[in-house]
């Protein structure tokens, strides 16, 4: 080989690594935070029937942005930067939620060992009376946000 190709060749590779390494440093320096027009929604699965003493599965779809990435220096006082990119739609989200019923006699399971994978994704909720329920999912990530109510008509 050449010595003019054994350069141009050690050029080329010093310019991809020093591209490489200045897009690292450049993502080290780059949060996301919410952009303009940013929203947070829950879409929760919620039967409209159900009896008393059964368990009922829950589940939810949480979407969120636009995100935006911006400098580490920059993120305004009090916003929670996040180090990559949420996604926009995550998918059977339940388990992550916390869930508020009205009246609130109800029970929410408790993952346990046995039930770990289905609880990583959903939740079950027992009505204990007959009634009408309103059940709703809160979550805290990436930011606040309220489902509406669903309405859940238990039967004995």
């Amino acid at each position: 080989m050449s010595r003019r190709f054994i350069l141009a060749a050690s050029v080329a590779i010093l310019v991809v690594f020093l591209y490489a390494v200045s897009r690292q440093q450049s993502r080290q320096n780059s949060v996301w935070v919410p952009d303009d027009g940013f929203s947070v929604t829950l879409e929760c699965q919620v039967p409209t029937e159900a009896r008393v003493g059964e368990w009922v599965t829950l589940d939810a779809t949480r979407r969120s942005g636009p995100w935006k990435p911006v400098d580490k220096s920059t993120v305004p006082e009090g916003m929670l930067p996040l180090p990559k990119k949420p996604a926009e739609r995550e998918d059977h989200v339940a388990a992550n939620l916390t869930w508020k019923a009205e009246p609130d006699t109800v029970r929410f399971s408790v993952p346990t060992l046995a039930t770990i994978d289905f609880d990583k994704k959903y939740r079950r909720v027992m009505f204990l009376e007959p009634g009408t329920y309103r059940l709703r999912g809160i979550t805290a990530f990436p930011t606040p946000g309220e489902s509406s109510w669903y309405t859940v008509t238990v039967l004995r």
